[in-house]
């Protein structure tokens, strides 16, 4: 059987990243609430393994804001808190973790799907799965397309590591995106650059959103 270097779930119990959350209300009166939460993935992704990893990290972070938009809600029939997903995730556009989170969906024989208990198996640890009941949006997405790249590092040799990592999440159907911050391209840092640099304080983009409830 898989030991604990080879095993996704346990690997997925050792990392230490936490994610914040906060429920916020409008100032004005009759302001709607609603949930923010910011996470910092691990950063894993040479092996199918370390993949896995990014599913269950991605897909326990929805989840989360998910229980606890529910929990701020009133009524338990009532519809849960909209929601903001902040954070750099360190996976791409159309990474199996993206591709969950945004409901393209992922499927149990994918090779980055990570293994679940049997099926005789009723503890709660062997039923869960790395599903969300409700996809979520991008924001840069619903505004016109993902940035270029939002990471700019440099990784000691060749050119810079330039991805996209780095996300605004929205409940679907909640929220309507007004704008977003630019981004610069590869049209204006020049493949010599690197950050964080003398004009950006952060090897990350600053991302932001105008966003209406």
């Amino acid at each position: 059987g898989a030991g604990p270097l080879d095993d996704p779930l346990a690997i997925a119990r050792s990392r230490f990243n936490q994610a914040v959350a906060a429920r916020l209300r409008g100032k004005a009166k009759g302001g709607k609430s609603f949930v923010v939460c910011c996470y910092h993935m691990p950063c894993l992704f040479r092996t199918a393994t370390d993949r896995q990893v990014m599913v269950v990290h991605a897909s326990l972070y929805a989840q989360w804001a998910r229980r606890l938009a529910r929990a701020g809600s009133k009524g338990s029939n009532a519809r849960p808190l909209p929601q903001v997903l902040l954070g750099d995730f360190n996976v791409v556009p159309g990474s199996p973790s993206y591709d969950l989170l945004t409901g393209k969906g992922l499927s149990a024989e994918h090779p980055e799907y990570p293994p679940v208990g049997p099926p005789g198996d009723r503890s709660s640890a062997a039923q869960w799965r790395p599903e969300l009941d409700t996809p979520l949006a991008s924001a840069y997405a619903e505004a016109g397309g993902e940035p270029a790249f939002t990471n700019n590092a440099w990784v000691g040799e060749g050119p810079a590591f330039r991805e996209t990592l780095d996300y605004i999440f929205l409940s679907q159907g909640d929220f309507t995106v007004r704008g977003v911050r630019p981004v610069p391209g590869p049209e204006i840092v020049p493949e010599s650059e690197f950050w964080p640099s003398a004009g950006q304080p952060s090897d990350h983009a600053l991302i932001a959103a105008d966003l209406e409830l």
